[in-house]
């Protein structure tokens, strides 16, 4: 197979553009284990902006606020984690992709 029909080359002719500052749960995570909490907080909440229905970044924000004292926010956090939890294994179980 030539390079150029490999899935490498098609990338090569379409590149993805993406931000340059890229958010995702890792580097938040990493921010978090650092010590730069207010930043992590700020990450997680951006990320859940985008995404209400990311369930680990709901837990790994809950976590989060355990660590900073908030046990009311992270309660809360926890229970939207697992509600958007129940909703993928609903979708997966009703919906599947056969």
């Amino acid at each position: 197979m030539e390079r150029k029909e490999s899935v490498r080359g098609q990338r090569a002719k379409f590149p993805i553009k993406r931000k340059k500052e890229q958010i995702n749960n890792f580097s938040i995570i990493e921010k978090a284990d650092n010590g730069n909490y207010e930043e992590a907080m700020t990450g997680f909440d951006e990320i859940i902006r985008l995404n209400p229905k990311d369930a680990s970044s709901y837990f790994a924000r809950a976590t989060l606020k355990v660590r900073l004292g908030d046990i009311e926010g992270a309660r809360q956090d926890f229970r939207m984690s697992e509600l958007c939890r129940r909703k993928e294994n609903i979708a997966a179980k009703y919906y599947p992709l056969v």
